[in-house]
């Protein structure tokens, strides 16, 4: 006799929603990380011939955001692999379900 498992959608849905919702919030993350972070000339001072540090800076800090996007990038593709993925589990055992829900009724 084979071994029977219940499988309980809902908790595929809660997971689903989580992710969703975790990738909406990364539209915003990933939007900071790349317009709210600036260094322009002249932040650092009006006559930046005197803080002679501070074109060292600014690169050290694009390379700093361009590095964070670069991760909030590849947080967010993972995330949505994830909820595709998790949305064609769900999809197969709603199909499972309706599957064996249908042939005990033709029975």
């Amino acid at each position: 006799m084979a071994d029977e498992f219940k499988v309980d959608l809902s908790k595929i849905e809660d997971v689903r929603r989580q992710l969703n919702g975790l990738l909406s919030q990364m539209d915003s993350v990933s939007s900071d990380a790349t317009y709210k972070t600036t260094i322009g000339e002249g932040y650092l001072g009006g006559r930046e011939d005197r803080f002679l540090e501070a074109a060292g800076l600014r690169r050290a800090h694009d390379q700093a955001k361009d590095s964070i996007t670069a991760i909030v990038t590849h947080l967010t593709n993972l995330i949505d692999t994830y909820g595709t993925k998790t949305a064609t589990v769900q999809g197969s055992y709603q199909d499972s379900d309706a599957n064996a829900k249908s042939a005990m009724a033709q029975s």
